[in-house]
């Protein structure tokens, strides 16, 4: 009987340790299932973000690489200037693909509507050959196109063709709504441009920038006038030669807008004729046209220049005086006058 007891007893252990077995081996099956679904989802997520073209702007934006920067400080700025969807799907191709270590400090113009391997292929290709174009005070947009081609970074005519017909620029409301009259909005200044991502659009909207910063600056942005201080300091920056000239000279160009008198600035008529030295002959000079101010009062219909800050300040900012007539001598100063006959003295004298 002990006998038989005792060999009841062990078997109903041996039975017990079976079933807790195989429930171990269920539940350790059931994890080993959940964290390869886990797995499975993750790469899937992985993989579609990876395919998946960034929701962002294809206009080309600036993007720093600090040097130091890790593969992860790298992703996490990409993604927070919208450049990429995941900073940390960035992270994992960069290392899957042995690449993380392979960035390089620089700045970089990226478009915002790339995949993920797209961008690390941009960063890792792109040549970093930072060049500086200079846009001096008082060209014309024809003269601007003019620059860019001479210097390579586009064809002749296409800055033009943009500013002119192609770009949107809706989002400038300081602009005049007739884009025959976008001259001198376009800001004179010494820009930062890559050669392999140069683009007309890309650097139009960079001299806007540049044009609303200034005009802020100088408290003229939301000027109801905004489009007559741009025409009026066109013609400061041809017609003055020394910061110290331009509020005088606004003011000359104010009190004979204001008064009713013909502005007679030659510059208005270069401007027509295309004529940038040459000497204007009586014909030009006296011939009816919209920017021929010697010959119709008021201001031409546009801007005849992209003017710099000073000339936009003075004309802003004019000084009054009692001068009417300001020429520039031979002696490389300027002669004001207060009346004709003292105007045509100081011509006998100067000229």
């Amino acid at each position: 009987m002990t006998f038989r007891t005792q060999s009841v007893q062990t078997s109903d252990k041996g039975s017990g340790g079976k079933r807790t077995s195989s429930f171990l081996a269920l539940g350790l099956v059931f994890s080993v299932v959940l964290v390869l679904g886990w797995v499975l989802v993750s790469e899937y997520r992985y993989r579609t973000i990876l395919s998946t073209s960034n929701p962002g702007d294809p206009a080309l934006q600036l993007f720093e690489i600090e040097k130091g920067s890790s593969v992860e400080t790298i992703g996490t700025n990409l993604e927070e200037k919208g450049f990429i969807l995941s900073s940390g799907a960035f992270e994992k191709y960069a290392k899957r693909s042995r690449i993380a270590e392979k960035f390089q400090a620089g700045r970089f113009y990226l478009p915002g509507d790339l995949t993920i391997p797209e961008m690390a292929e941009k960063l890792l290709n792109a040549k970093e050959r930072e060049e500086f174009l200079t846009i001096p005070e008082g060209l014309t947009l024809e003269e601007i196109d003019e620059r860019i081609a001479e210097k390579g970074y586009a064809l002749k005519g296409d800055f033009l063709k943009c500013v002119r017909e192609t770009c949107d620029f809706s989002e400038y409301s300081f602009l005049p709504r007739d884009r025959a009259s976008y001259e001198g909005y376009f800001f004179p200044e010494t820009y930062a441009v890559f050669v392999e991502n140069f683009s007309p659009d890309f650097f139009a909207k960079k001299m806007l920038d540049e044009f609303k910063k200034r005009a802020e600056k100088l408290g003229i942005l939301d000027d109801d006038n905004l489009n007559e201080i741009v025409i009026m300091a066109s013609m400061i920056e041809k017609e003055s030669r020394a910061d110290e000239e331009r509020p005088v000279i606004s003011g000359i160009l104010w009190k004979r807008l204001r008064e009713g008198w013909v502005l007679g600035v030659d510059a208005t008529v270069r401007y027509f004729t295309g004529k940038k030295s040459e000497e204007l002959t009586y014909e030009e000079l006296n011939t009816d046209n919209p920017y021929n101010t010697r010959v119709r009062t008021g201001l031409p219909p546009t801007a005849i220049s992209n003017p710099g800050e000073k000339s936009l300040e003075a004309a802003a900012n004019p000084v009054e005086t009692d001068y009417y007539f300001y020429l520039h001598g031979s002696d490389g100063l300027v002669h004001y006058a207060e009346t004709n006959e003292e105007h045509n003295r100081n011509k006998e004298e100067y000229l």
